[in-house]
């Protein structure tokens, strides 16, 4: 179950040109795992975008107004949910 999450550059990145085909199961995983950050509470998808770009739990507390240690929590719990909710969907395609 070790999902992988994508930074917001390479889910909004260009295609290079050329000979090259995308993956596209990767390609609809990752539209698919973005609609789910979409779909997520206003603060839970703050979290996660600023997570996503690499920002440190410290400055993302500062940010939200949150501890550290709720930041981390949330995070760990977000990945979670994402995880199965993308799993759950992708049985019932």
């Amino acid at each position: 179950m070790n999902a992988r999450f994508a930074s917001l550059e390479e889910i909004d990145c260009p295609m290079p040109s050329g000979d090259w085909e995308p993956d596209i199961d990767r390609t609809r995983a990752l539209e698919h795992i973005s609609r789910l950050l979409l779909n997520l509470k206003p603060l839970d998808r703050q979290i996660m975008i600023s997570y996503l770009e690499e920002m440190d739990i410290a400055s993302i507390a500062d940010i939200t107004g949150l501890s550290a240690g709720n930041v981390a929590m949330k995070i760990h719990r977000i990945k979670n949910l994402i995880s199965r909710r993308f799993l759950e969907e992708q049985h019932h395609v």
